[in-house]
């Protein structure tokens, strides 16, 4: 006990705590206990046992490394694997982008084929309706009756009724106009 009373002492074990390297504590034998030993980041049983922590044997680290790499070889694996379904089930749902370019194509020819045969009729029927108000037009023109052979009367430069006063007017036929006195 005595010989391991320097592992108790609190400028040692303080040392230990604080130390920025991990520390393995292996004073003594199994049963021998020291305060280093809850201040260290690993305890060992004996002296050899820390060894053995700190310096393992070769066998042991190339044995512990394949059986790593080999866990990770298959998390990764799987991974992978899930990914790729991932992806497939996410490429499945997604359009087949020259099938929708062709028939967006369709559409359009389909579109362009119905105008093509369309546009000859549409043009027919405006040509029909404008021709059926100039018809019209024609018809309520002030001018009109003039062709059929009546006459205008105007005065100061406004159409005047039958029953206007006497004065001078202007008499508009389709072809002239004269001057002349309405009489009372």
């Amino acid at each position: 006990l005595n010989d391991l009373m320097a592992f108790n002492d609190e400028r040692v074990v303080r040392a230990v705590a604080h130390s920025p390297i991990p520390t393995v504590s292996g004073v003594g034998h199994e049963p021998d206990i020291t305060l280093c030993d809850f201040a260290a980041d690993v305890r060992a049983p004996t002296p050899t046992a820390a060894a053995e922590l700190v310096a393992p044997v070769r066998e042991d680290v190339l044995y512990s490394l394949a059986a790593t790499q080999q866990r990770l070889r298959r998390a990764i694996t799987g991974q992978l694997a899930n990914l790729n379904q991932r992806v497939a089930l996410a490429a499945r749902g997604l359009p087949d982008p020259t099938r929708q370019l062709l028939q967006a194509s369709q559409r359009l020819e389909d579109a362009r084929q119905r105008l093509s045969l369309a546009a000859p009729a549409v043009l027919t029927q405006a040509k029909q309706k404008l021709a059926g108000l100039d018809r019209v037009l024609q018809a309520h023109h002030p001018e009109a009756p003039l062709q059929r052979g009546y006459a205008i009367v105007w005065r100061e430069g406004h159409a005047i009724a039958a029953d206007a006063p006497a004065g001078p007017i202007e008499i508009q036929f389709a072809t002239a106009r004269r001057k002349g006195q309405l009489l009372a």
